[in-house]
C-alpha cells in the first residue's frame, strides 16, 4: 500500500490541527499535518505499506533552521537513523543548503519512507530541536487482512470478502467450497500477519447439525452452535486467524464432520528481503538496499564499512538479521567495481560462494539465500581477509 501525504512541515505551530482527509482505496491519501504544543501524531501503517510525502519542509515563518529526523529502532532495539533532512532554504546560511525534500505533484520526486519490512515504532522530529514540536511518530504493525464473514454450512464452507479484495478475489464476493471443484485459498501471507473475519458463523437456515471451525496448528475449534464468533464492527471481539509465527500450509475444516465441507486452507510463506546488491571495492564492502527498507537502513542507501567520505574507516560491520525460514535475495547479486586495482573475492563459507572479481571487472551473480540453520554466515573477501575495514553479517535466529 502506498499512503500519500502532501506535506509536513516542522518550525509551524498555530492553535488549530488542519483536517486528516483519508480516502483508503483511492490513488490518493491527502493529509496536510500541523502541530500543536504538546499536541501528538501518529500515522499507523502495516508492514510492506510505504509513506510518500509530495512536500517534507519547512514553514516560511520559521525564525530558524529545522530538519526532519526519522529514527526506529533495529532488530536489537536500537535506535537508528532512517532520515535527517535539512529543511533550511539557505537563508540562516546552513552548508549545504538545505530546502525541501520532494516536489508538489510530481510523483516521481516526494519524500518516499518505506517500504516498511519491519513492525516498530519510528519517531520523526527535529534534530536541532528534538523537544520543541510534540510527538509525530509511525507505527508499523503486522498486516492484517480483513475479511467479512466466514460461514459453514451442511457440505461446504463460504468466504466472505467484504469490502476489500485479497489474494485474486473481488470485494463483496462470496467463495463457496464445492468438493473436488473449487477451494478457498486465503494467501499467501507471510509471517507474522493474520487474517481476521468479522464473524466466523455457521449457517442458520442451512444447518441441520452443529458445526466447528478447527484449525489444529492454532489451537482453534470454534463450535459455532453456540453462536457466531466475532461481533460485526467490533474489531476488539472479531474471529482472528494468527498472526502466524511459522510458515506452512494450514488447514480449515469441522472438528465435527472432517471431509464433508471441501478445502479451505491459509498459506503462509517466509518473508523475502530483495535488495539490489553486495559490492566490493578495494577498501570496503558496500550493500545498496534497492527498494527494500529493513535493520535500520533505508531504502535507495548504500550501507558502507567504512565512513564513504575520507576513506579513514570508521569501521562499522554490516547486519542482516533474518528469521529462520525467511529469504533473502540480492537481485543483481554480488558485484566488483571498474575502480578496482587489486583481485577480490565476494566469500561467503556456508554457502560454498568464493566469487573472483578480477581488477576493473563487475561480476554479477544473483543470489537466492534461503538459511535452513540458525547462525551467523561471514560475507568477506578471502583474497583480503582483514582488508575492508569490516564485515557483513547475515544472523539468522529462530521464529520469536
Amino acid at each position: 500500500m502506498m499512503r500519500w501525504y502532501r506535506s509536513l512541515i516542522p518550525g509551524r505551530m498555530p492553535l488549530w490541527l488542519a483536517a486528516i482527509v483519508a480516502l483508503l482505496g483511492a490513488s490518493t491519501l491527502l493529509l496536510w499535518i500541523a502541530t500543536t504544543i504538546g499536541g501528538g501524531i501518529v500515522i499507523p501503517l502495516q508492514t510492506g505499506d510505504t509513506i510518500r510525502f509530495e512536500q517534507v519542509r519547512q514553514s516560511a515563518e520559521a525564525t530558524t533552521a529545522h530538519f526532519c529526523t526519522v529514527t526506529g529502532l533495529d532488530a536489537d532495539g536500537n535506535d537508528v537513523l532512517l532520515a535527517d533532512f535539512n529543511l533550511d532554504d539557505g537563508r540562516f546560511g546552513s552548508d549545504p543548503p538545505g530546502g525541501a525534500v520532494g516536489i508538489f505533484d510530481d510523483p516521481t520526486d516526494n519524500c518516499v519512507f518505506g517500504p516498511f519490512a519491519a513492525p516498530g515504532e519510528y519517531l520523526i522530529y527535529d534534530s536541532t530541536d528534538p523537544d520543541a514540536h510534540g510527538v509525530a511518530k509511525i507505527i508499523v504493525v503486522p498486516r492484517t487482512y480483513l475479511l467479512d464473514q466466514f460461514v459453514v454450512e451442511d457440505g461446504k464452507f463460504e468466504m466472505r470478502m467484504g469490502a476489500r479484495a485479497y489474494w485474486g478475489y473481488e470485494a463483496e464476493q462470496r467463495i463457496p467450497t464445492i468438493p473436488g471443484l473449487i477451494e478457498i485459498v486465503m494467501g499467501p501471507i507471510k509471517v507474522g500477519e493474520a487474517v481476521v473475519f468479522d464473524r466466523c458463523r455457521q449457517s442458520a437456515s442451512r444447518s441441520t447439525k452443529p458445526h466447528h471451525i478447527t484449525i489444529d496448528a492454532l489451537g482453534i475449534d470454534y463450535d459455532l452452535s453456540s453462536g457466531a464468533v466475532g461481533v460485526r464492527f467490533a474489531p476488539t471481539d472479531n474471529c482472528v486467524f494468527g498472526p502466524f509465527a511459522v510458515p506452512g500450509e494450514y488447514l480449515i475444516y469441522d472438528s465435527t464432520d472432517p471431509d464433508a465441507h471441501g478445502v479451505a486452507k491459509i498459506i503462509v510463506v517466509a518473508r523475502t528481503y530483495v535488495l539490489d546488491q553486495v559490492r566490493v571495492r578495494d577498501t570496503v564492502f558496500e550493500l545498496r538496499m534497492g527498494d527494500t527498507t529493513a535493520w535500520g537502513y533505508v531504502a535507495g542507501q548504500r550501507v558502507r564499512t567504512d565512513d564513504g567520505a575520507t576513506g579513514t574507516r570508521t569501521v562499522d560491520d554490516i547486519t542482516i538479521t533474518l528469521t529462520l525460514g525467511e529469504s533473502l535475495v540480492f537481485a543483481n547479486g554480488l558485484t566488483g567495481t571498474a575502480a578496482n586495482t587489486a583481485t577480490h573475492f565476494i566469500t561467503i563459507d556456508a554457502l560454498g560462494i568464493d566469487v573472483e572479481i578480477a581488477p576493473g571487472a563487475q561480476v554479477s551473480l544473483g543470489v537466492n539465500f534461503t538459511p535452513t540453520e540458525v547462525g551467523t554466515y561471514r560475507v568477506y573477501c578471502s583474497a583480503h581477509p582483514d582488508g575492508h575495514g569490516g564485515n557483513v553479517f547475515i544472523v539468522v535466529g529462530l521464529p520469536k
